[in-house]
């Protein structure tokens, strides 16, 4: 079975609504990252970036 997973991370803040996300740990070749669900498909940001950290916390309280 093929693992997709994302190799590289973006710094690149996301314009796009973002729907959800998932958390995906370092295990090479994937790299520690974010990614988001969004209208245009999965985004790999870096989990370092403070934009990612503020998204990953407003949508956590909005799942309550």
């Amino acid at each position: 079975k093929v693992h997709e997973c994302c190799k590289s991370a973006s710094t690149k803040e996301i314009t796009s609504p973002i729907t959800g996300f998932k958390l995906q740990r370092e295990n090479l070749p994937c790299v520690k990252a974010v990614i988001f669900f969004t209208s245009e498909g999965q985004r790999c940001s870096h989990w370092r970036e403070n934009w990612v950290r503020e998204k990953v916390r407003e949508l956590r309280k909005l799942q309550g």
